[in-house]
């Protein structure tokens, strides 16, 4: 017979709250809420790296470029921890803008006697190029008498003369733009002597800078390989040449350049900026560029800028 009061009476229960125990932690032991500390640290700090913005990104990649001559891509996503294949992209884009030239597994600093041949750069800037022609465009009247350099951008801009124009006489070196032109029969096209370029499409020569020196024009147009504060400048001599002996010629000069170009010296000066009267192009300069410009009174052509 049970006693009275035990806790095994049938019938009654007596209630326990129920016991939490703490897991036991040895000697040195980091617990799960302290582990996790360090890793949520380092992913931070990855995701900071990460988080860099493209243009940030672009310019650090440029630095052991330029510091090295040439950079492979593992060595650049490494050292700025990001993926290959991000890094390629950059250097893609750094590539289509001029920056770099483009390697198998890296890139190399362009050096100031060199440019993309014509049918890789007829790839890049094309949407640049496409506003720069139809904001110059508009600065032409029937009956003028224009000079047109070499180049793709001014290619460009005979597309939208041989569309808009009624009337107009141009004398050009452009292969490709004097063909665009004629297919207007309101626009009288005189192509210049001289020997044949057949990379740049273009004549050049001393026959050409004679002819060019026979005539008088209402308007020099011409592109650039780069735009710095001393001015515009060029790879191909011939082509420099030729824009200075139409600069010469012109009542106004007009220079086409879209915003890859800027801040870029490289081998030849076409002429100082004091010799500009307009820049056509799709983004406002900006830093001491923009400065010597003003200082020069060059009138700057952009969109949000007309």
């Amino acid at each position: 017979m049970a006693s009275r009061g035990t806790s095994d009476t049938p019938g009654r229960r007596r209630d326990h709250a129920p016991r939490r125990f703490a897991p036991a932690v040895s000697d040195g032991a980091v617990s799960t809420d302290e582990a996790r500390k360090p890793r949520r640290r380092a992913v931070q700090r990855r995701s900071v790296t990460t988080r860099l913005r493209k243009r940030d990104r672009q310019k650090r990649i440029l630095t052991p470029i330029e510091a090295n001559s040439s950079v492979g891509v593992s060595e650049l996503a490494a050292e700025l921890r990001v993926s290959k294949q991000t890094i390629r992209r950059d250097l893609d884009e750094l590539s289509h803008a001029g920056s770099v030239n483009r390697l198998f597994g890296g890139a190399a600093v362009r050096r100031v006697g060199l440019e993309p041949t014509m049918m890789e750069r007829n790839k890049m800037a094309t949407a640049e190029r496409a506003i720069i022609a139809q904001l110059a465009a508009d600065l032409f009247s029937d009956g003028e008498v224009l000079m047109l350099g070499a180049g793709i951008t001014t290619y460009y801009l005979a597309q939208k003369l041989a569309v808009h124009m009624d009337r107009l006489q141009v004398f050009t070196n452009n292969l490709s733009a004097g063909l665009a032109l004629a297919a207007n029969a309101g626009i009288r096209v005189v192509f210049t002597p001289g020997d044949l370029d057949p990379k740049e499409e273009c004549m050049c020569g001393a026959e050409t800078l004679a002819f060019i020196e026979k005539f008088r024009a209402d308007s020099a147009v011409f592109g650039a390989s780069g735009l710095f504060e001393d001015g515009a400048c060029e790879v191909h001599s011939g082509i420099a040449w030729t824009d200075r002996a139409m600069i010469r010629q012109a009542h106004r000069r007009i220079l086409l350049l879209d915003h890859s170009r800027f801040d870029r010296s490289l081998m030849e000066l076409i002429c100082p900026l004091s010799a500009l009267d307009v820049l056509v192009t799709d983004r406002m300069p900006q830093g001491r560029l923009a400065e010597a410009l003003q200082e020069n009174g060059v009138s700057i052509l952009c969109p949000g800028n007309g």
